[in-house]
């Protein structure tokens, strides 16, 4: 044992020495050397020392005022100088310590109790009475090994406390919550409106019931699609035969009408967009649509670039476009066009979230005296109206989703048309199945009153069409299940969903339908982890689509198929686009300028900007179009690229430049 003796080495520093300091001082932030002086002299400090401080401040950012100073002189130099507006430190000083002689004891710790102790001459412990040098190591490791298997033990038992305790506590914390949850939704009426939501015939939740039998949300598996016969083992009925197909899906068409609801939020009146779709816009900031065609002509006859290019993107700040607009009178544009623009504009903006600027957009079109007496027009802001409302859902209050889903669902069935309500019904319901706050029942509803109203089409082609659309609804469902499936962790779930999409899919007649549902398929195994496979899907998927005959429509098929996959699927379909537009560039006519400018908005949606340039320069050069459908063209050109360049702005997080595309699409069309 080694014990300290203390020995002063340094006389001069004796152990009762007051402890000594140093004092620096610097310059806050923000201060300057003439605050410094003014509050100096405020401080008391005499105007020499004053003048040396600020000397001394000018050439460094800290200088030290007071060195080996007792606490006393430290601490009444810290009030002064703090007065004056400076920041003190005070550092202790170090000293040497006092030299400390070590010296050894006879004590020896004992390898059996591991006591400190003195031996005597028997060399036995006084504590346990072992006899220290007949100790084995064995004996020594043993006590040691003891010890520690010990300790664990007594670890061990206190954690397996100490998580019952959690336990029983969170047990009672979860009973306590759902108590307190149970009366909140007794107060607030929650438990009613779920239950009406879910039972109540005005959302054909017992046709569910009757052509699905397991078609049951919250019970870990999804269930039986009305797609699928009976038992959950058969395939999907026959795809070419659209009756077999609404067959299948029995049940009953729900009856009645709730109430009109609430909407989601009151609209700007001061808004641009909303006083340009209600006819008070001031105009003269940003060039009409007519201007834009007529800007676009002229900059496409003297730079050699078509209409999309050389405006989109620039016709509401460039000078070129507007000096272009102002050498040529403004061309005519059909009222229709614009009307039918002004409600894709609706509908991006639904998308984006800013719902009560797309209903206020949508509400002030369908009451326009041309939307009313055009019978087409009416029911393409109908339809824009449903689909506006379906996306809006997302913003409304817990306590007013049940007003606000029976609203949508009286919009819906007031179509004009079963082939109406059933395309109206099927979208509203695959836009409600990527809404997590609704309950899986909702957009399943919807769908099953759709297939009822397709049963009322009669002519053989059209319900054929609508069918394959509530196909393609019922696919974007399943994915959207799918995929909320795999954010809570519910892989099961979320395979058996797959594994109806994929089924979905396989069995699909219609090669664009068969298309789209192999993306989605392709979008799911991605989300899964699943790349090879991913792949595959959508190789399949671009392979269906080769099989559309029209070329527009493939164009048309290959956005859609770029909005239902993510980046990692763009190379594959930009392969395809280059080889449609390569065969586009073969055909003459109508047929080669409407395929190049939809191929130049995927490119643009894309946000390949210097393709969507070339597509539309070619698209706008097509020799052969008649002039009217020339400047229908031209406009579309314009506003789908600014709309496209507008959803990428947003996306990433460029608000105020999204703004200003949105702004320019207000003033071409509304």
């Amino acid at each position: 044992m080694v014990q300290a003796t203390a020995g002063s080495s340094h006389p001069e520093l004796a152990s009762g020495d007051e402890p000594l300091f140093n004092v620096d001082v610097k310059m806050r932030a923000n201060t300057t050397l003439e605050d410094v002086e003014r509050q100096a002299r405020a401080a008391g400090i005499q105007p020499e020392r004053a003048q040396a401080l600020l000397n001394a401040l000018r050439n460094a950012p800290q200088i030290r005022i007071g060195t080996n100073v007792s606490r006393a002189r430290a601490d009444a130099a810290q009030a002064q100088f703090g007065k004056a507006g400076l920041l003190v430190e005070i550092t202790p000083v170090l000293l040497l310590q006092d030299k400390f002689e070590l010296t050894s004891d006879a004590n020896v710790t004992c390898p059996a109790c591991e006591q400190r102790v003195q031996l005597g001459a028997q060399r036995q412990c006084p504590e346990c009475g072992v006899f220290v040098d007949k100790v084995s190591p064995e004996d020594v490791l043993r006590r040691k090994l003891l010890r520690q298997e010990r300790a664990k033990i007594d670890s061990q038992l206190a954690r397996e406390a100490r998580d019952s305790e959690q336990k029983t506590r969170n047990a009672l914390e979860a009973a306590l919550r759902k108590k307190i949850r149970d009366e909140l939704e007794k107060e607030y009426g929650l438990k009613e409106r779920r239950s009406r939501l879910t039972s109540a015939p005005v959302l054909a939740v017992a046709a569910l019931a009757v052509a699905a039998g397991a078609f049951v949300g919250g019970r870990g598996s999804l269930g039986t699609w009305p797609w699928q016969q009976a038992g959950g083992t058969g395939t999907v009925a026959a795809a070419g035969d659209p009756d077999k197909l609404l067959a299948s899906m029995g049940g009953k068409a729900a009856a009645g009408a709730p109430a009109e609801g609430t909407p989601v939020a009151d609209a700007d009146l001061d808004d641009p967009l909303i006083q340009q779709a209600a006819g008070k816009g001031t105009g003269g900031k940003g060039l009409t649509i007519e201007q834009a065609v007529a800007a676009a002509q002229v900059l496409g006859k003297s730079v050699g670039v078509g209409a999309g290019a050389g405006v989109a993107g620039a016709t509401g700040s460039g000078d070129a476009a507007a000096a272009a607009a102002a050498e040529v009178p403004p061309v005519p544009v059909p009222p229709a066009v614009k009307t039918m623009l002004a409600l894709e504009l609706a509908r991006q903006l639904a998308e984006m979230g800013e719902w009560s600027r797309a209903q206020a957009v949508v509400a002030a079109l369908g009451s326009s005296s041309r939307t009313v007496a055009d019978p087409a027009l009416a029911a393409a802001a109908q339809a824009t109206d449903v689909e506006v409302r379906a996306w809006a859902l997302q913003g409304v209050a817990p306590g007013q989703s049940r007003a606000a889903v029976d609203t949508l669902l009286t919009r819906a069935r007031a179509a004009a048309s079963p082939a109406r309500q059933a395309q109206s019904l099927g979208l509203a319901g695959a836009i409600l199945s990527g809404q997590p706050a609704l309950s899986e029942e909702v957009p399943r509803a919807f769908l099953q009153e759709g297939v009822q109203a397709a049963k009322r089409i009669e002519p053989q082609a059209e319900r054929t069409a609508v069918a394959s659309e509530l196909t393609v609804a019922v696919g974007q469902t399943l994915l959207s299940e799918a995929t909320r499936a795999i954010r809570a962790g519910a892989w099961s779930r979320a395979q058996t969903a797959g594994t109806r999409l994929e089924r979905l899919a396989d069995e699909a007649a219609d090669p664009a339908v068969q298309a789209r549902l192999l993306a989605m398929d392709s979008q799911l195994k991605a989300q899964s982890g699943k790349a090879e496979p991913a792949a595959r899907s959508l190789a399949r998927g671009l392979q269906s689509a080769e099989r559309v005959a029209d070329l527009p429509q493939r164009a048309v098929l290959l956005q859609q198929l770029a909005r239902l996959t993510d980046a990692s699927a763009q190379a594959q379909i930009g392969a395809s686009a280059g080889a449609l537009q390569t065969m586009a560039l073969t055909r003459a006519g109508a047929e080669r300028a409407r395929t190049l400018a939809e191929l130049a908005v995927l490119y643009a949606q894309a946000g390949l900007k210097g393709k969507a340039d070339q597509a539309a320069a070619a698209a706008t050069a097509t020799p052969g179009v008649a002039p009217a459908d020339a400047v229908a063209l031209q406009a579309r050109l314009i506003v789908w690229r600014e709309l496209a360049a507008a959803r990428l702005l947003h996306a990433s997080g460029a608000y105020a430049e999204a703004e200003a595309a949105l702004r320019r699409v207000g003033d071409y069309v509304l």
